[in-house]
């Protein structure tokens, strides 16, 4: 039987393929990391003018410490209804959010009189730091050997000694 591993793989013509250029892989990779990065780009201006418009309002509203708790603002698509018609607004306390959520009715209206196009809002909450890590429980104490005889006699499980 032939060895077949020993044996070289018979060369065959480089063929290019339809609908690709000449030029190198990386040329395409950068095309679409500079298309990301516009697009990433214009998300992140859009959500900071966003979170500029939403501390604005509830400064108008008559919320200015309010305005502060808010992290971020953004467009994002609601369940049912028309893409990009929900703002985002994210809060670094429950707290903030909770109240965001009694005042959203009038900031909703705030929002449609700018016209921003907005026909739901979501609010949502989000820790800034991670809670810690709880410490490792260590072995329990031993129960002293006295406390240990004196509750097993009591429980009848030692017969006392002086039989």
């Amino acid at each position: 039987m032939k060895n077949l591993a020993d044996k070289p793989w018979p060369k065959r013509p480089q063929t290019q393929v339809k609908g690709r250029s000449q030029g190198s892989a990386t040329g395409l990779l950068d095309s679409v990391r500079v298309g990301l990065d516009a697009t990433i780009s214009a998300r992140l201006t859009e959500s900071l003018a966003l979170l500029e418009v939403v501390r604005d309002l509830l400064a108008g509203l008559g919320q200015p410490s309010l305005s502060k708790l808010v992290l971020g603002a953004h467009r994002s698509d609601p369940r049912k209804g028309v893409r990009g018609s929900q703002l985002t607004i994210v809060t670094s306390q429950h707290a903030a959010a909770a109240k965001l959520q009694l005042l959203s009715p009038s900031l909703l209206e705030a929002c449609q009189s700018k016209s921003l196009g907005f026909q739901t809002l979501l609010i949502r909450s989000q820790r800034m730091v991670a809670p810690m890590a709880r410490p490792a429980a260590g072995g329990r104490p031993k129960v002293p050997n006295a406390a240990r005889q004196r509750l097993l006699t009591a429980a009848g499980l030692i017969q006392a000694q002086d039989h």
